[in-house]
């Protein structure tokens, strides 16, 4: 199947072709899954946390109107190493104290994630 092709149905996949491209390592194929209407949020939380997600795909993701708001999305690039720092650091900025906590004790947290997370925590005593 051409890269033309893959794109065209990951814009308008339903349920288990979603599923499917979630795991895509390719940049046009995610970003045209990320914007179908029909994906659902815990869809968006498997591209966030997903291994083969190229970091400019989750750097986009963070930015994302409807998906970098979600909390389940969030906390998945935020643990991601793959997730640009910039992006990471700056949803940090904005979680929750109970979610700094737990970000800045957990080992398979990006170091850079969980020294923000304590930054963080240290600013707002």
């Amino acid at each position: 199947m051409s890269l033309g092709e893959r794109i065209s149905i990951a814009r308008r996949a339903t349920g288990g072709l979603i599923a499917g491209f979630r795991g895509s390592g390719e940049v046009r194929v995610l970003h045209a899954l990320l914007g179908n209407p029909r994906l659902k949020e815990q869809d968006a939380e498997a591209v966030a946390s997903g291994e083969e997600a190229p970091g400019e795909v989750l750097g986009w993701l963070t930015r994302h109107p409807k998906w970098g708001n979600r909390r389940a999305v969030r906390l998945a690039l935020v643990r991601n190493a793959r997730t640009p720092v910039a992006d990471a650091l700056k949803l940090v900025a904005k979680l929750p104290r109970r979610e700094l906590e737990q970000l800045a004790t957990e080992e398979e947290t990006p170091k850079i994630v969980r020294v923000g997370a304590v930054r963080r925590l240290e600013s707002d005593e």
